[in-house]
């Protein structure tokens, strides 16, 4: 378990995370691993479940608040990865 000033963030953990550059501009998923860097802050890579992949953030860009708008993006994505696997 990692605490920052305003976050806990342990493995396992399903976060929104601020991804700009991302197509999305937003990522959710399951963290995986964490490291403490002190230069940088509290590191942490997490499975992308709306980029997909491995993906890597600092802690402090773990977001606060979800809007709808994240919300539906994730539930659209999950649907089409259930349509895929039904297909398989």
């Amino acid at each position: 378990m990692i605490k920052s000033d305003r976050k806990t963030l342990r493995i396992g953990d399903c976060v929104w995370v601020n991804s700009p550059g991302r197509p999305s501009e937003f990522d959710h998923g399951e963290v995986y691993e964490i490291w403490e860097d002190d230069e940088r802050g509290t590191s942490f890579s997490f499975y992308s479940d709306i980029n997909g992949g491995l993906s890597i953030s600092v802690i402090d860009n773990i977001m606060d608040k979800v809007t709808p708008r994240m919300e539906t993006k994730l539930l659209k994505v999950r649907k089409e990865i259930a349509e895929v696997l039904k297909n398989k």
